[in-house]
Parts: structure tokens; C-alpha cells; sequence
């Protein structure tokens, strides 16, 4: 709904503008934008937004794109609690030569992404993405307390995307995706959902994908939740590290792979899609943590189902702990 926007950009070679918002509270619904997209050959501007309390986004979107030769600005917001709900959206993305923008959010507190009421395909995500063309991703960087991402949220940065039907192949590279709470990093969806709780960063083309690196207190993945870094084509999957001063809990769901890994190729996918074998090499994962449980079918893996090299894994722990669990 265009009535409920505010935007800048620029539509040629000139550079777009920049475009701030500063608040006590800001609260986006029913398709709401805020937005500062290029469309030309012109850089985009930055988009910036600084709210004191909280930021609530509820089937609405804030992002920065680019569309042709220009760059997408950068975003950055800093409040002190972030929710996201029901499809609300944060990107910086390309779908042209220009590269995208990198996202940066500062909290206070908290940061949650929930999509328990999705509507359509989109669920509730933080990304930064290459959607086509040559254009790189940005990368994406979390700080706060806490980081909960629930019952179908996301939080990934890609080269390429699969959307319905039909993947979409960018030759621009992938960003790098950190979050750092101080507090903990907590994926969970209920197994009683079909939707699954992702932090991912993946490659559909031959461009590498970037990498990712959680740095917590505690780390924690419960049912349909998942950390990954994939490659489906010639493009390098990323490397996952993990870095948990306290502890690292990953707990699975009988019917599927969830926890922690990385992949060359998943057949479904690849089968899905009509798409030949990939042959990019996967990442390593690594974990560094003093207590490392991993129990009830929850899995750390790294695998490759075609020519490309399966990667590595090294755990680092003072005590170790597997019930009913698999590290393969």
C-alpha cells in the first residue's frame, strides 16, 4: 500500500538521497514501507532509523534496493527492542549489477522474528540478498541481548534465492552474516508447525556464499530450527562458527535434518527444482563452547551429494554430550 510509505531513491545517474527517521517508538502494519530504493545508474542513499524504545514491524517491510547499475544504500538501525512479525520484512537486496547495501542493527534488548501468522509465501526475515544480476550482497550484522528467532523466521544473507517454483541465479557473491548477543541465540519453532526457524546463508550460482559466525553467551536450537550454509550450484558453501562462552544446546525433531550444517546439494532440493548436481565444495563448522549438549535427533553435520567436497568439523568443549543425537 503505497498510501502508507515513506520513501527516497533516485530513478537515473543521480545519487539518491539520504533518508533518516528518529523516534521514541515506531510501529509498521498492514504493508507499511519505509524504503530508499535505485532504480537507475545512480548509487543509492543510506536509510537510517534510531528509535529510543521499541521497533515493531507487523506484514510490512524497511529496506534499501537496487534494481539496475546503481548500488543500494546501507541500513542501519539502532533501538532498543526489534520485533518482527507475520511477514515483516528488513532487507538491503539487488537484483541488478549494482551491489547491495550492508544491514547493520544495534539492540538494546531484544531482537525476535516470529512468523506464526505468515501470509503468503514471505515469512518474517532479516536478509541481505543478490537476487540476480552481478551484484554482491551486503553483509549483515546483529547486536543485541537476546536473538529469538521463531516458528518460522529468518535471518540469512544469499546469492541467488529459490522462490515458489523457480530458482533465481546472481554471479554476485554472498554476504557474511554475524550476530552477536550477549546474552543468547535462540532458534525454535514448534514441531507441530510445518515452518522452520532458519539462520542460513546459500549459493545458487556460481558466485561463493558468505559465511556465518554467532557469538553468544548461550546458543540454543529447539524442534524445526536450523543454522546452514549451502551451496545448490558451482559457488563455495559458507563456513559456520559458533562461539558460546557458556553453552551450545542443539535439539532436533524426528522428522528431518535440523540443528547445525552445512551442504553441497540436498536431493529434494536439487530434484525439486530440476536442478543438476552441485558441485561447489561445502564449509566447515565450527563450534567453540566450555558445554556442548546435542540430544534428541538433533544433528551438526557437513554432507555433499555430488562432485563438490564435503566440509569439516571441529568441536572445541570442555564436556560433551550426546543423547539420542548425531555429529556427522
Amino acid at each position: 500500500n503505497l498510501e502508507s510509505a515513506i520513501l527516497a531513491g533516485t530513478f537515473g545517474a543521480g545519487q539518491g538521497g539520504n533518508l533518516t527517521l528518529e523516534a521514541r517508538q515506531l510501529t509498521l502494519t498492514q504493508g507499511a514501507v519505509i524504503g530508499n530504493p535505485t532504480q537507475g545508474t545512480g548509487a543509492g542513499g543510506s536509510l537510517s532509523i534510531q528509535v529510543a524504545e521499541d521497533i515493531d514491524v507487523t506484514s510490512s517491510g524497511i529496506g534499501t534496493t537496487a534494481t539496475s547499475f546503481g548500488k543500494s544504500g546501507d541500513l542501519f538501525i539502532q533501538t532498543g527492542n526489534l520485533r518482527l512479525r507475520d511477514t515483516g520484512i528488513i532487507t538491503t537486496n539487488t537484483l541488478g549489477d549494482g551491489d547491495s547495501g550492508n544491514l547493520t542493527i544495534n539492540a538494546r534488548d531484544n531482537v525476535i522474528i516470529n512468523d506464526r501468522n505468515r501470509q503468503g509465501f514471505l515469512g518474517a526475515n532479516i536478509s541481505t540478498a543478490t537476487i540476480a544480476g552481478k551484484g554482491s550482497a551486503g553483509n549483515l550484522e546483529i547486536n543485541a541481548r537476546q536473538i529469538r528467532v521463531e516458528d518460522g523466521g529468518t535471518i540469512s544473507t544469499a546469492s541467488g534465492t529459490a522462490v515458489l517454483n523457480r530458482v533465481f541465479v546472481s554471479s554476485g557473491t554472498g554476504g557474511s552474516l554475524m550476530l552477536n548477543a550477549t546474552d543468547e541465540i535462540r532458534l525454535e519453532a514448534s514441531g507441530t508447525q510445518e515452518s522452520t526457524s532458519v539462520i542460513s546463508t546459500n549459493t545458487f550460482g556460481s558466485a561463493d556464499a558468505g559465511f556465518i559466525t554467532l557469538n553468544t553467551r548461550r546458543f540454543v536450537t529447539r524442534g524445526r530450527a536450523l543454522v546452514a550454509a549451502s551451496t545448490f550450484a558451482t559457488g563455495r558453501g559458507g563456513e559456520i562458527t559458533i562461539n558460546a562462552s557458556e553453552s551450545v544446546e542443539i535439539s532436533g525433531d524426528p522428522n528431518d535434518f535440523f540443528g547445525v550444517g552445512t551442504n553441497s546439494g540436498k536431493e529434494s532440493f536439487q530434484r525439486f527444482f530440476g536442478l543438476g548436481a552441485a558441485t561447489g565444495a561445502a564449509g566447515d563448522v565450527k563450534i567453540q563452547t566450555p558445554q556442548f549438549l546435542i540430544q534428541n535427533y538433533g544433528r551438526v553435520s557437513v554432507g555433499s551429494i555430488g562432485q563438490g567436497n564435503a566440509g569439516s568439523i571441529q568441536v572445541n568443549a570442555t564436556a560433551i554430550r550426546l543423547d539420542n543425537a548425531s555429529i556427522n
